[in-house]
């Protein structure tokens, strides 16, 4: 697919913005919001200096620990939310 520069300008000011907005917290802070942007870069077909370039080191960096990093039982049970 063809992406032009403007599009991935687009996209890492995108970043920029999620990025500002959870300040020390980011990545971890806007984890969805990245992973979706990640999963865009991967749609368009960007290679991996594309996708660096649009989110960073910090977010690629997190979001590769966590593709490659094994989920145990315990691990999905810490995200379930307790009826209130």
């Amino acid at each position: 697919m063809h992406t032009t520069v403007a599009g991935i300008s687009g996209l890492r000011s995108l970043r920029n913005q999620l990025q500002e907005d959870a300040g020390d917290a980011f990545p971890n802070a806007v984890l969805p919001e990245i992973l979706t942007l990640y999963d865009v870069c991967h749609t368009l077909e960007l290679n991996i200096f594309q996708v660096r370039e649009v989110l960073g080191n910090t977010a690629l960096q997190g979001i590769q620990y966590r593709l490659n990093t094994p989920v145990t039982l315990a691990d999905a049970n810490d995200d379930v939310i307790e009826p209130g």
